[in-house]
């Protein structure tokens, strides 16, 4: 299923959850920035195999290379997984699932 990754992640009050890039400058959060976060920062109960180290650095580049991705269930599944555990926020992790649940559900 095809996803696009670019769309910003929306605050409550409507407006894209604002956050700071590399070059120190404020951007909008996107889909693509979770999702690959969520698979490349290291989480404080980091117990993954090697395998699955892999596996996260696989995704993560498929991720970032481009803007529509196509993803298979499981790896939805990882994403969100990866999501819930790296963002505390609910806000990340409701809109993250509502823009990846949408197209699956469509498919």
């Amino acid at each position: 299923m095809k996803i696009d990754v670019t769309p910003a992640i929306i605050d409550v009050d409507g407006k894209p959850v604002m956050t700071v890039n590399k070059e120190k400058e404020q951007v909008e959060l996107t889909l693509r920035a979770v999702c690959v976060n969520a698979l490349i920062m290291p989480k404080q109960n980091n117990n993954l195999t090697g395998e699955e180290k892999i596996r996260n650095d696989e995704l993560a580049r498929k991720i970032y290379n481009n803007n529509m991705v196509d993803f298979e269930a499981e790896e939805i599944s990882w994403l969100l997984k990866g999501i819930n555990d790296l963002y505390p926020a609910p806000v990340i992790y409701a809109q993250a699932k509502k823009m990846l649940s949408i197209k699956e559900n469509k498919e």
